[in-house]
Parts: C-alpha cells; structure tokens; sequence
C-alpha cells in the first residue's frame, strides 16, 4: 500500500495557499489586457492612459495580495 500512497502523492498536486494560483491569474490578466491593449485601434496618448490606469490597478491588487490584505 505505500507504494500506491507514493504514486498518489506523486501525481496529485500539494495543496498552496492560492498566492501561487493568484500570482499566475494577475500575470495572465495583465499579458491579456496588454496584448488587447496594443490590438486596439487606439492614438497614442489615449493608449498610454489606458495602460496607465490598468497598471496602477494591478500593483494596487497584486500589492493588496502580497500583504495579506486581499483574500482569496
């Protein structure tokens, strides 16, 4: 039975605190709306305050994560 137990332990994943699914979902978000951002037909300036104002939004929610303040 211990090695059945070592198998299952191997191909199941351990368990996080969800800091490392949360970091992987903001870093996609942001790729995402970066990338969605640059295909706009958008002037220049409007461009640069829109990835302004997403940007602060995100180190806002990624500084709330890293301190405890936002939980999942």
């Amino acid at each position: 039975m211990d090695d059945l137990d070592t198998i299952i332990n191997d191909l199941v994943p351990h368990r996080t605190n969800g800091r490392h699914f949360l970091s992987g979902l903001l870093l996609g978000l942001a790729g995402g709306a970066g990338a969605a951002a640059l295909l706009l037909p958008r002037s220049g300036p409007e461009l640069r305050r829109l990835l302004r104002e997403r940007g602060m939004v995100l180190r806002g929610l990624i500084r709330q994560v890293l301190t405890g303040e936002h939980h999942l």
